[in-house]
């Protein structure tokens, strides 16, 4: 899988109280979005909702670790509101980052809790 740009880090993603921060109204110009996953936590399935103008070129997910490293890259092709099912798989249990990327650029980025 191909990453268009570079993700941001977890750590880059939270502040002094390690939450995460939503970036949407600074990142928010091109009209994509994304939602919380529901369930979170979760084991097994959750659905990640998300939004993409039309005229959006290439989008994906990208799943990090709290340390930053991509876990897994989901291209996306559906454009306006949507939805993945996404499975833990062999996923740890533990806290991920997930990053909605809209032609090259990073979105926002929301945090999910697997349980096992």
């Amino acid at each position: 899988a191909r990453v268009l740009a570079q993700p941001v880090t977890a750590t880059q993603e939270r502040n002094e109280k390690n939450e995460v921060l939503s970036k949407n109204a600074e990142r928010n110009v091109s009209g994509a979005y994304l939602q919380q996953n529901k369930p979170n936590p979760y084991n097994g399935n959750t659905i990640i909702y998300y939004h993409l103008p039309q005229n959006t070129g290439t989008a994906q997910i990208v799943v990090t670790n709290m340390k930053g490293e991509v876990k897994k890259i989901i291209t996306l092709t559906g454009k306006e509101n949507g939805q993945i099912i996404f499975n833990t798989g062999t996923l740890a249990a533990g806290s991920y980052i997930y990053s909605l990327w809209a032609n090259g650029k990073q979105i926002d980025a929301k945090q999910m809790l697997i349980i096992k």
